[in-house]
């Protein structure tokens, strides 16, 4: 499986505006029982607070025309995300080297 960075993020339609900054993984490709690394942040750079939202990694098996097919690790659950706040993806507790499932 090789993954190609694409990224969907859904939000509220507030002026809250979530931006990912500097997003990375490895291996790539990685295939099953390897463990995955991610990396970068999602900032608020809106103007509220962004409200309870999740961040989610899939997993597509079709690499031409990727589906959301399985879920790559845990969601991120964030609560509250204020103006200009970050949320780092590679911090220990958001990142803990997941297993690709085979």
């Amino acid at each position: 499986m090789r993954a190609n960075g694409r990224l969907l993020a859904l939000r509220n339609p507030l002026d809250v505006d979530l931006v990912v900054e500097g997003f990375s993984f490895g291996p790539n490709p990685v295939y099953a029982d390897q463990k995955l690394t991610l990396g970068g942040r999602v900032r608020n750079t809106g103007i509220y607070n962004s409200g309870q939202f999740w961040i989610e990694f899939w997993g597509s098996y079709n690499r031409l025309y990727p589906s959301l097919d399985f879920l790559v690790c845990s969601s991120i659950q964030v609560t509250n995300l204020p103006p200009g706040g970050t949320i780092n993806l590679s911090t220990p507790q958001h990142n803990k080297g997941v297993k690709m499932g085979g």
